[in-house]
């Protein structure tokens, strides 16, 4: 077993951490007995050929030799190999998954995207060596162990275009003796479920449909049909009310978009319905209102995440969460209560409507609200101050600028921006700064983009010269919000961004990318504000 393992060049090879040269030895530890070393073993591969949803140069040429332990009697791991055999078909490469972490200027650069195109390349090699087992993956959906029939459900949601795995797992459908199989079989089948293709569907709906069926597969059932967008409205009711009883069933079922607890089940679902509101709204007034207390606390839980997502879901939900500020469990009436200080300005008043505007309960919800538009502002007060003095002069400052133009360091960048801030000030040395900032215009770093673009308008004067740049900057984050700031002070010279503050202002889904929950829905609303104030300012010039 194993033979021309050491026939590979691993040390010419590469994973997460360098060099691939230890990964024969992990191989080896998934042919031992000792399950302790297995898992130890595992546990290495995790973090070097897949680490983190990324995968690698060498880690197509390890799937063989992982394949070739699925068909020794004498391996006690293949359960867990091949789960770790899904998660490689399903891997990507870093620099694709972090792109958006990348300035304009290092998006652009022939060795950034040739790199790129050689990580894409190992994707595409590790899942070609994945699914190159299929048809061994198919024998094991009779293997006498449970653990490796369900598993093996899972690694063939990466094959559907290899022959027979279609058939085969409709088959298992019906004549699976294990529930968590058969319900790991009835997702996989949703993988290959596409709008147009009415028969997966309609046996998904049998299932669904057969009250004989065990609780576990049926909502699975329903949970596909979710996500293939093929569910009938009365399902959600059901599913609902199946999901205490299935809760503790579903631990440790190993799926690619469902895993753990029931609750976990309930965010998913709504996900699912991501920009469908009504049908997100129809699921979260089910669950809040569940007869089961767990149900209902959990429900506050992945509403918000709704919430933070949606405009419209926020209003339509805000009754429906308010009501349980009368719950009678006391868990649930205080989470209820947390909730709705982070849901906007909105919220006292549908709270106010359950209680009264005189409960203390709602004076602190309002007392919340103010607070994270409060931190909001003097956030942005900060950001927006920068010193504007310095004795260095003009010539100094630009060869500072100069100097560390392409360092990748934060304090470099915070420099710049400091020094841009300053020159911003000396519009007497226009001639001699403009040129040097507008090389830094395409900046990788946020704060020095938008100081830049501010200091070009206060010397130049120019809108030709920075609304293209403005306009990408216009994201809602601290950065985006000085872009605004801009933009009002501008007044009828940025008319051409007037179209795009409308489209941001009317549209459903919440503009934050990044920040914490609880001030996701303050900072739409204020970013909305700003947005609406500096259309003002175009409209009335």
């Amino acid at each position: 077993m194993l033979e021309g393992l050491d026939d590979i060049p691993w040390g010419q090879l590469t994973h997460a951490y360098g060099a691939a040269d230890d990964v024969p030895s992990q191989l080896r530890k998934l042919a031992s007995p000792d399950a302790s070393m297995c898992e130890e073993a595992m546990y290495e591969l995790y973090g070097n050929l897949w680490h983190q949803g990324t995968v690698y140069q060498a880690t197509a040429h390890a799937v063989p030799f992982l394949i070739e332990l699925l068909q020794s009697s004498h391996v006690v791991c293949k359960p867990a190999i091949l789960d770790y055999l899904q998660s490689l078909a399903t891997g990507g490469s870093y620099l694709d998954t972090h792109f958006d972490m990348y300035g304009p200027a290092e998006q652009s650069d022939p060795d950034f995207k040739q790199k790129m195109k050689e990580e894409l390349e190992h994707v595409r090699n590790a899942r070609e060596a994945v699914v190159a087992g299929s048809d061994l993956y198919l024998q094991l959906l009779d293997d006498n162990d449970v653990q490796v029939r369900r598993s093996a459900t899972v690694v063939l949601s990466r094959c559907g275009n290899h022959p027979g795995v279609v058939d085969q797992l409709c088959t298992k459908l019906n004549t699976e003796t294990d529930e968590l199989t058969r319900a790991s079989a009835a997702w996989t089948v949703c993988m290959f479920a596409h709008g147009q293709d009415n028969e997966l569907l309609e046996l998904l709906r049998n299932v669904f449909n057969n009250k004989k069926e065990a609780d576990v597969v049926r909502a699975t059932a329903s949970f596909a049909l979710l996500r293939a967008d093929a569910y009938v409205d009365d399902m959600l009711a059901e599913l609902a009310s199946m999901l205490p009883a299935i809760d503790e069933r579903l631990h440790g079922l190993s799926m690619m978009y469902i895993s753990g607890q029931g609750d976990e089940f309930m965010a998913q679902a709504a996900s699912w319905m991501q920009g469908q509101p009504l049908k997100q709204v129809k699921w979260f007034t089910l669950l809040l209102a569940h007869e089961v207390a767990s149900v209902r606390e959990s429900a506050t839980w992945h509403a918000e995440e709704v919430c933070r997502a949606s405009r419209s879901a926020t209003r339509a939900l805000l009754p429906v969460i308010a009501r349980c500020l009368a719950d009678p469990e006391k868990k649930v009436r205080n989470r209820t209560a947390d909730l709705l200080g982070t849901l906007g300005q909105d919220a006292p008043a549908a709270a106010a409507e359950i209680l009264s505007d005189k409960d203390r309960t709602v004076r602190v919800i309002e007392a919340d609200v103010r607070k994270h538009r409060q931190e909001m502002e003097e956030h942005l007060q900060r950001a927006a101050k920068m010193v504007k003095r310095s004795r260095k002069s003009t010539t100094d400052l630009l060869a500072g600028i100069v100097a560390i133009e392409n360092s990748k360091m934060w304090s470099d960048f915070s420099d710049i921006s400091k020094s841009v801030a300053v020159l911003s000030a000396r519009k007497d040395d226009a001639d001699l700064t403009v040129p040097v900032l507008s090389k830094l215009i395409d900046h990788d770093d946020q704060w020095v983009r938008i100081h830049v673009i501010r200091a070009l308008w206060v010397l130049k004067g120019d809108p030709n010269l920075i609304l293209p740049a403005l306009e990408r900057e216009l994201i809602c984050r601290p950065t985006g919000f000085l872009a605004l700031d801009l933009l009002e002070q501008m007044g009828v010279t940025a008319a051409p961004l007037a179209q795009k503050l409308r489209q941001m202002i009317n549209q459903n889904e919440r503009l934050p990318e990044i920040g914490t929950i609880d001030s996701w829905v303050a900072e739409d609303e204020f970013f909305v504000e700003a947005a609406e104030r500096a259309l003002a300012q175009m409209d009335d010039g």
